[in-house]
């Protein structure tokens, strides 16, 4: 990107009979809300560059959180949540596996049946983050909200 210093260009294309100090000082009175609508445009263009580095993918994701959350230490890391069966009925027609279920005297594993509206939907990952650990929950939200791929569930736990 070309940056532009405004100050100088003033400087550069006033003719040398009008640069006296004072109308220079005015004109660099008149150019200071355009450097400032300049610098604020800037930065703005530098942190959307930032973000564009950063995708869906958890090695890019945990450098993010730890870049803005814990820059020194790098202690946030991402893990996979523990992913729990479903159990299926089908009929004898359709020639699945065949699951028995017994009474409860039978068995040490409890099963449950659930209906397609009941199943609660389990989590995809965990954001590990140490104990004692002070952090804005509601920005570390956004955070992951924002660049993590859609449809994915998430819980932040302390570790």
């Amino acid at each position: 990107m070309i940056l532009i210093d405004l100050y100088f260009l003033i400087q550069i294309t006033l003719p040398p009979f009008l640069r006296g100090n004072n109308l220079i000082a005015m004109l660099f009175a008149c150019i200071k809300p355009v450097s400032e609508i300049q610098n604020n445009f800037y930065q703005y263009y530098e942190d959307k560059k930032y973000e564009l580095k950063f995708n869906g993918q958890v090695i890019y994701l945990e450098h993010l959180l730890n870049d803005k959350f814990d820059p020194i230490l790098r202690r946030i890391y991402i893990g996979d949540a523990e992913q729990t069966p479903n159990v299926y009925v089908f009929n004898d027609s359709e020639d699945n596996e065949a699951i028995y279920l017994f009474n409860s005297s039978d068995t040490s594993e409890d099963i449950y049946l659930f209906n397609t509206s009941e199943e609660t939907p389990g989590l995809d990952f965990i954001v590990f983050i140490p104990i004692g650990f002070a952090y804005n929950d509601n920005l570390m939200k956004y955070y992951i909200n924002k660049f993590k791929t859609a449809g994915k569930r998430y819980q932040i736990q302390e570790i």
